[in-house]
């Protein structure tokens, strides 16, 4: 993808939302909307209709508002979309109904924003050219597979599943 196309959303420049928003839900605007459109959504519909936004974008953790930044220009802010509203989405795809009310929409932390991951992103692709990481496997060279690897802790309780390369044995 370009870096021209990274930039803009629907024609918008984008921009990282610096503070969090609060969006309210109501019954007319789960009834106008079109379930499984992100821009259509009941959360989208929200948004037009109370932000007076002219375009909204909803995904389970991703929203995309156009609003007015600081100087006036419209432009498409991304917000973080917390459990409990990406839940209430989920539903709403799957059901056509969701719940009145206010739902939060986060900015997203330094570590999440687009320009952190396209570093990131930048920063895997050398460690890979460099020989520093592997590939993942469906873009590996035939050949040259990761040595298997063996579960542990699935149910240990703390939540967490380790894996660690098996031993040889002798």
């Amino acid at each position: 993808m370009s870096q021209k196309l990274l930039d803009k959303f629907g024609g918008y420049p984008i921009k990282e939302a610096k503070s969090d928003l609060v969006i309210y839900l109501q019954d007319v605007h789960i009834e106008d909307a079109t379930v499984a459109d992100p821009s259509n959504c009941a959360f989208a519909m929200a948004c037009k209709d109370t932000l007076k936004s002219p375009f909204a974008w909803f995904w389970r953790a991703w929203a995309y508002v156009v609003l007015p930044d600081d100087k006036g220009v419209p432009s498409a802010f991304r917000f973080q979309i917390p459990q409990r509203t990406s839940q209430q989405i989920i539903d709403f795809d799957r059901t056509g109904h969701a719940a009145q009310g206010g739902y939060w929409l986060k900015a997203p932390p330094e570590g999440s924003t687009l320009e952190a991951r396209r570093k990131r992103d930048r920063q895997y692709a050398k460690d890979i050219k460099d020989g520093k990481r592997q590939a993942p496997k469906g873009r590996r060279k035939k050949g040259k597979l990761a040595p298997p690897k063996e579960l542990h802790g699935v149910r240990s309780g703390t939540g967490q599943v380790r894996f660690s390369p098996i031993k040889e044995s002798m």
